[in-house]
């Protein structure tokens, strides 16, 4: 068992009250304490106090989210994690695609804990800290959308001069290119293929084929 001067050194405080997490040097289901993991949690009393709570979850194999959460209190747990250790109520999640890691700098905190799976981080947040993030998703999503559609705009504007032009002149406009990842012809001694769009002054469209040996 570590002193309670080693506790205090490493910080195995109670985040809320100060009081010394007494961390157990046995092994746990998940995981053994080790320096590691010397990070400062809550006490039972305390998570107790918090009863259900919002948290913002940061997991590297599916981004962001927004998650209704409680203290997860099982004894199987490693000591270390048992202090930190969350658990999402069901159909809470609000995904934030468009909000990145670099967004949760300003919670300017460790974090308050993690859920059970894989690798993450979430953070306790009150209702504007909640709505800011809600909004900033939003903002994001509606700027992405704004710009896909410029795109497509710019796309259709471009093809209507191509035709245009290929009209005006009586002759195939080029409306696009691209390398194909094969030869379209099948060609046992040809790689791949150069394609071309061409507008035609009938007004359809035709995709040319160059061999590339």
């Amino acid at each position: 068992m570590k002193s309670a001067a080693e506790l205090v050194k490493h910080n195995h405080l109670c985040r809320e009250c100060g009081t010394v997490l007494h961390a157990s040097d046995a092994r746990g289901s998940y995981c053994e304490e080790t320096a590691d993991h010397a990070v400062s949690g809550r006490c039972e009393a305390c998570w107790r106090k918090l009863g259900e709570f919002w948290t913002i979850e940061w997991a590297s194999a599916y981004g962001i989210e927004i998650l209704r959460a409680t203290h997860f209190a099982d004894e199987g747990l490693a000591r270390w994690y048992a202090c930190r250790a969350l658990r999402g109520l069901r159909d809470t999640s609000i995904s934030l695609p468009e909000v990145g890691w670099r967004d949760l700098d300003n919670l300017s905190r460790e974090s308050d804990g993690s859920f059970q799976g894989c690798d993450n981080r979430a953070w306790i947040i009150d209702a504007q800290q909640m709505a800011h993030f809600i909004q900033l998703n939003q903002e994001r999503v509606e700027a992405k959308r704004a710009a896909d559609q410029a795109e497509l705009d710019a796309e259709q504007a471009h093809r209507e001069q191509c035709f245009a032009e290929a009209r005006s002149t009586n002759r195939a406009v080029e409306i696009s290119r691209w390398m194909t990842g094969d030869c379209h012809s099948h060609l046992s001694d040809c790689s791949f293929d150069l394609a071309q769009e061409m507008a035609q002054p009938d007004g359809s469209a035709q995709v040319r084929y160059t061999h590339c040996f």
